[in-house]
């Protein structure tokens, strides 16, 4: 650590100029201080900030591959960095907490098939999406968001820890976690070519249930003790139908 340190030391901090008429120049030459001494990359490349080349990135750091927005996150290739991003965790342990976040994605498609239960996702139409599964997958990988999160006490039951819970995140959790209708988003109309001819379809998504992978195969129980962080995933049931 000390090394990354003393070689974030000899940066020309003088020699950066603002840019931006809300910061000034010791503003930005702080945030150059830390992007060299807590290192962090941009997600949409990999590229560390400090030495990014925009014409090397393929979004020019306007948005990842996925259309989502882009964050800059710690770079675990730097000693300091990798204890920055672990030191929220390294904390809870010590306390023994554990996290519980639950995740729910913003949108989902199917190409074919009537019912099914599933991690689906694109940011697009309907036909680009049929154009782009050229593998001859059904699926595409869905991009979550962070929904909600709970910290609790490691080694007890979920249920029996969130049953205290009077206040917001208890009214959360009775409110979100059976499956109905209303958990679900959509309904979303897509246009599919069928033979040359445009056929319209209506999506509707159905809450299935909160589940321990992004696949949606194993079910999260929330009467199961969490004996360390999960992330547990939202399903969903897609009814696809010909309007």
């Amino acid at each position: 650590m000390k090394a990354e340190i003393d070689s974030a030391k000899e940066y020309d901090y003088g020699a950066v100029k603002s840019d931006d008429t809300k910061k000034g120049d010791w503003q930005v030459r702080c945030e150059y201080l830390e992007d060299r001494v807590i290192a962090r990359v941009y997600s949409c490349c990999g590229q560390r900030i400090s030495d990014s080349d925009l014409s090397k990135c393929d979004t020019n750091h306007a948005t990842n591959k996925d259309g989502t927005a882009v964050t800059k996150d710690y770079d675990t290739n730097q000693k300091i960095s990798k204890f920055a991003s672990d030191y929220e965790s390294v904390l809870l342990y010590m306390a023994a907490k554990s996290q519980v976040e639950f995740q729910k994605p913003s949108k989902g498609y199917k190409t074919s098939g009537n019912e099914a239960t599933y991690n689906v996702g694109y940011y697009g139409d309907i036909v680009d999406l049929i154009a782009e599964t050229s593998t001859g997958s059904d699926v595409q990988k869905m991009t979550y968001k962070e929904l909600k999160t709970f910290t609790m006490k490691t080694g007890a039951s979920f249920e029996d820890e969130i049953a205290s819970e009077s206040g917001e995140d208890g009214d959360w959790w009775r409110t979100n976690k059976s499956a109905s209708k209303e958990n679900g988003f959509g309904p979303e109309t897509n246009s599919e070519l069928k033979n040359g001819s445009p056929l319209k379809y209506v999506y509707t998504y159905e809450f299935s249930g909160w589940f321990l992978d992004e696949a949606c195969q194993y079910e999260f129980n929330p009467k199961d003790d969490v004996d360390f962080s999960l992330v547990v995933y939202a399903g969903y049931k897609l009814i696809k139908s010909q309007q």
